[in-house]
């Protein structure tokens, strides 16, 4: 059956009243070296207002990785310049292990799917041509899964403001102190000078008027 037809009869059975409230703001990356994939998953995933970046390269996936908190990522096992699918996922779990993958691939071999499981840790593993209510059904058990794993999706970047505040607060705290270091240094400095500068004026009058005792006894008195 033709993939796009296929599409058509399969999504009027999503449910999209299924997906929580909180998984609706996820940040999805999708990876493929084919442009018509990423775009019909692009389309297949536009029942739900999802964060969708896409990649033509794991390299490409991996700098977007570095830029943006991608919960979910759907990517191709075999692309043609680069690494594998289940290497690219292994790599993006090492920059984040909160990460939820999905392999795509049109070869479905037991060794294909042994390695995304085990190395790459794919949650799980999408045959093409697929259809969208089982594209549909893969991504609320990654949702589930994400959401049961870490931080609720919707609740992750206040969790992570209020830590980057804290961090903040505690290198302002540092700051504040160092500065309070340094003011107190300044003072000691300028009050030390201030006595240095007291004690050689006591000292040049001492030397002055040792002078002039001295010359007073030199001086010989006059008959």
């Amino acid at each position: 059956m033709n993939h796009l037809i296929q599409n058509q009869i399969n999504s009027s059975n999503i449910d999209v009243s299924q997906l929580k409230e909180e998984w609706l703001n996820a940040k999805i990356l999708l990876v493929d070296d084919e442009p018509r994939i990423l775009w019909q998953l692009e389309q297949d995933l536009s029942f739900a207002n999802f964060s969708l970046f896409k990649a033509n390269s794991a390299e490409a996936g991996l700098d977007i990785l570095k830029e943006e908190n991608i919960h979910l990522i759907i990517c191709d096992q075999r692309m043609p310049h680069g690494m594998m699918g289940t290497e690219f996922l292994y790599q993006a779990k090492k920059m984040d292990s909160n990460i939820v993958g999905i392999i795509l691939s049109a070869y479905g071999s037991p060794e294909h799917l042994f390695d995304a499981i085990n190395r790459a840790k794919a949650f799980s593993y999408l045959l093409k041509p697929w259809n969208k209510l089982e594209l549909f059904v893969r991504l609320k058990q990654a949702l589930e899964f994400a959401s049961q794993n870490k931080i609720p999706i919707s609740e992750k970047q206040v969790y992570e403001n209020i830590q980057l505040r804290k961090e903040n607060i505690k290198k302002q705290n540092e700051l504040n102190y160092s500065k309070k270091l340094l003011e107190h240094a300044v003072n000691k400095y300028h009050q030390s000078q201030t006595e240095l500068n007291e004690r050689s004026d006591e000292i040049s009058t001492l030397l002055e008027v040792t002078g002039k005792l001295a010359s007073m006894v030199k001086k010989p008195s006059s008959i």
